[in-house]
């Protein structure tokens, strides 16, 4: 499957399984498997520059789903985390972030909350990074990324603080990851 994630596999496998049960010929499930992309704004590739790729996962809005991004990331990660405050206890995703993760860059209203959550279980104060606007976290981000890393917007939280919804949220991080000079 063109899609990363052990999460990704389990639904592709269910999906076929659920067609194989209507009848559906097998060459015809393995082809629309194989075709099939992604869907808009969860872990969607959206451009490499320098070796860096982009990926937007801005549906990552419960602590819970941004665990399955970073989980089915393969490469060292810098991540655009935070928004809408819904009381999502972080622990879990900034624990198992430890290993992967280089630098958080959190915004929005549960930013702050989620950068001290983060040094307090053993970021440093330099891997914490909190911005003001998602321009910012993206600027920051292209400046700190090496070739090989991966920045990935998948925030854990709801984008109602500074958007109207999660697709106004991923929009505006592919326009801003479109706009950055390849050079």
């Amino acid at each position: 499957i063109q899609i990363p994630g052990d999460h990704n596999m389990q639904n592709a496998l269910a999906a076929a399984a659920i067609c194989g049960c209507l009848g559906i010929p097998r060459d015809i499930i393995l082809k629309k498997i194989a075709e099939f992309k992604g869907v808009e704004h969860r872990m969607e590739f959206v451009r490499e520059i320098a070796g860096v790729r982009y990926i937007n996962d801005s549906k990552g809005t419960n602590p819970d789903s941004t665990i399955k991004a970073v989980e089915a990331t393969n490469t060292p990660i810098l991540i655009i985390a935070g928004g809408y405050e819904k009381n999502s206890d972080f622990s879990e995703l900034i624990t198992m972030m430890k290993s992967k993760v280089k630098y958080i860059l959190a915004m929005g209203a549960t930013g702050p909350r989620f950068a001290k959550r983060a040094k307090e279980l053993g970021f440093s104060d330099e891997a914490v990074i909190e911005c003001r606007s998602l321009d910012e976290c993206v600027a920051r981000a292209h400046e700190l990324a090496k070739a090989g890393d991966t920045v990935l917007l998948s925030p854990a939280s709801a984008s109602w603080d500074m958007y109207g919804h999660f697709e106004e949220r991923g929009e505006h991080f592919k326009r801003l990851v479109n706009e950055i000079d390849g050079n």
